[in-house]
């Protein structure tokens, strides 16, 4: 299928993501030494935590009382001057973002590989396990009342006989690739509009693909990815009606 070009296209959000396996122990000192490795490209570096909670028992009123852990970090998150650059690491995972406005696959891409081989050179995974791409699509329709048919192939259906308005909606998809070795993980969402009488309907398309034993300089890794953009693309295309390419165009 050709790809086709919108003008207002509706990526919030845009994610390669690369998981791997490593010999050594994870140290997040290591990781946070990385911030000196891409000064060049980000700006600023904040740490990432994790907090573990546990129920540890119910109060008089029946409610669960529970306890946390001490904060522990567990990667990096840099970003850009203008924060539509993203890059976190954490224990065996790589993850760059471009946020909205998108630009196109082939600048994504031709920034995304340079900070992985740097990261490579530097970190040293031995093998990656799994990649993927994500597109995070909001599209915003000047209405304050739908069809969710009118502008999607995919959506949910209510049974006749019962009320048919809709405050929230999360409607979930895993669909096997196998020509491509890859799933296909599609979320169909409500979200909180971003402008006065309309509604803003969340497309998320993420497209795994599990990836043993691969070298992590293997040029595999971005053929993998090429092939599950491309496939994001027909299935955007074909969730969509010609409306919603009238909002896009």
């Amino acid at each position: 299928m050709p790809t086709r070009y919108y003008n207002n296209a509706p990526i919030a959000e845009a994610i390669i993501n690369i998981q791997f396996r490593q010999i050594d122990p994870f140290n997040c000192a290591t990781i946070r030494a990385l911030d000196k490795v891409f000064v060049d490209k980000f700006t600023t570096s904040t740490p990432i935590h994790w907090v573990e909670f546990n129920v540890i028992g119910l109060e008089p009123s029946g409610v669960p009382s529970a306890a946390s852990t001490m904060p522990s970090e567990i990667g990096i998150r840099l970003s850009n001057l203008n924060n539509d650059r993203v890059l976190q690491i954490q224990r065996g995972n790589f993850a760059f973002s471009h946020m909205a406005p998108y630009s196109s696959w082939g600048e994504f891409r031709a920034e995304a590989k340079p900070l992985w081989d740097k990261f490579v050179s530097n970190y040293c995974p031995i093998e990656v396990t799994r990649c993927s791409v994500r597109f995070i699509n909001k599209i915003s329709i000047p209405h304050p009342s739908i069809e969710l048919h009118d502008y999607f192939h995919l959506y949910p259906k209510i049974p006749k006989g019962i009320s048919q308005d809709v405050n929230g909606m999360l409607l979930q998809l895993q669909m096997p690739q196998s020509d491509i070795s890859s799933t296909a993980v599609i979320n169909l969402a409500l979200a909180q509009p971003e402008l006065p009488n309309h509604m803003t309907v969340v497309l998320d398309i993420d497209l795994v693909a599990e990836q043993p034993n691969l070298a992590p300089s293997s040029a595999d890794i971005w053929a993998t990815l090429d092939k599950a953009r491309n496939r994001k693309n027909e299935l955007f295309e074909s969730f969509i009606t010609d409306e919603t390419r009238k909002l896009i165009a």
